[in-house]
């Protein structure tokens, strides 16, 4: 007769879901990782540095929720958003430097490739305790 018994039924799924979680976070860390890095870099090749302020405020968080995971990269420098659309009340006008928008584009198929990795191993995660169920 195959299959679990049912009393280590909860630890061999709970064991899974970390298992896998912890591959899809991961993941999500290292791509968030490399976003961070390529705004980085389009700030500097801009030459948007006085004091290296913001582009040393780029920073990056997972945010887990029961069902999904969210990566957030960001800053809490107050003239990022004028100066990534814009401001034409400055002196002297900035016109957009999309720094963050050219930074994830450019960032963009690296991570999507981490992404897919991790979830691949995820995946296969998946697989394998389907398989030791039946």
């Amino acid at each position: 007769m195959g299959g679990i018994n049912t009393t280590g039924d909860n630890r061999f799924f709970e064991r899974y879901e970390r298992l896998i979680r912890r591959e899809i976070f991961t993941g999500l860390k290292q791509a968030t990782t490399i976003l961070q890095g390529q705004v980085r870099a389009v700030i500097t090749r801009k030459k948007l540095i006085d004091t290296g302020n913001l582009r040393n405020s780029i920073q990056t968080s997972i945010i887990q929720e029961p069902r999904r995971f969210l990566g957030v990269i960001g800053t809490n420098v107050l003239y990022a958003l004028p100066l990534e659309l814009g401001a034409k009340h400055l002196r002297p006008p900035r016109f957009p430097a999309k720094f963050f928008e050219t930074g994830v584009k450019e960032g963009k198929s690296k991570a999507f490739e981490v992404i897919n990795r991790h979830f691949k191993r995820a995946e296969a995660l998946v697989r394998q305790a389907g398989s030791q169920v039946t």
